[in-house]
C-alpha cells in the first residue's frame, strides 16, 4: 500500500528534474487514511518553465514508482477559496526554493496558440 512517506519518496525522486517549487499530498493520503490502490492526489506550485509535457512525464513517473492513479491539480487552476480548502488539507512533500512559482503555467500559454500576424492591408 502506499502511504504517505511512499508518495514523499517518489516525488522527491522525480520532481527535482523539473521546474518545480512545491508539491503537496492531498485526500485520504494527507492524513494517512487512504485506501489500498487508491489515488494520489498532488497539489502542484510550478515555475514559468514547467510545461504540458513535462507535466505528463511527472505524472506518469510517479503513478510507475506508486503502482497507483495520480491525479495532478495545479495551484494556478484552483480558486482562492477551493485553494484555501486544499492547503488546509495538504501535507507538504517536496520543496524546491530555487524555483519561482508562475501566476500561470506553461501550459495554460500552450493551450491557445498565438494568432497568425494578419497580412498587411494595401
Amino acid at each position: 500500500m502506499n502511504d504517505f512517506g511512499s508518495i514523499r519518496d517518489a516525488v522527491s525522486r522525480v520532481a527535482p528534474r523539473y521546474a518545480i517549487a512545491k508539491v503537496a499530498v492531498f485526500s485520504l493520503y494527507a492524513s494517512d487514511q487512504a485506501r489500498t490502490g487508491g489515488d494520489a492526489c498532488l497539489l502542484l506550485d510550478v515555475g514559468c518553465t514547467f510545461s504540458r509535457a513535462d507535466a505528463a512525464q511527472f505524472r506518469r513517473f510517479i503513478a510507475e514508482d506508486l503502482g497507483c492513479t495520480v491525479d495532478v491539480v495545479f495551484r494556478s487552476a484552483l480558486t482562492a477559496e477551493d485553494f484555501a480548502r486544499a492547503k488546509t488539507e495538504a501535507r507538504v512533500v517536496y520543496e524546491n526554493p530555487d524555483v519561482t512559482i508562475a501566476s500561470t503555467p506553461d501550459m495554460r500559454a500552450q493551450a491557445t496558440p498565438p494568432a497568425a500576424p494578419k497580412p498587411p492591408v494595401r
